[in-house]
């Protein structure tokens, strides 16, 4: 199900927004002195969208479950390691 945001459209289905928000949460919290890129980046993810519809989607079940799901999956050993990122 892809969410829909009034005059605008995430081009990517609810889970998936809702695990790469737990990844960039995750690593941005790993990687303090990187954690400014990592908020830039999600906002790239959303770019255009207006902020009231994204925390309209992020109340969502579906939204709430994906992102739960990704920060306990991430919580284990080994499970992720966020790599320094590249200046672009």
């Amino acid at each position: 199900m892809i969410p829909q945001l009034g005059g605008a459209q995430l081009p990517i289905p609810t889970e998936v927004f809702a695990k790469l928000e737990a990844v960039l949460d995750f690593c941005a919290k790993a990687d303090l002195k990187d954690s400014g890129r990592y908020d830039k980046l999600r906002k790239e993810l959303v770019k255009g969208a207006p902020e009231k519809d994204l925390l309209e989607i992020r109340k969502t079940r579906e939204y709430k479950g994906a992102y739960e799901q990704t920060k306990l999956e991430l919580s284990k050993p080994g499970a992720l390691r966020c790599e320094p990122l590249k200046a672009a």
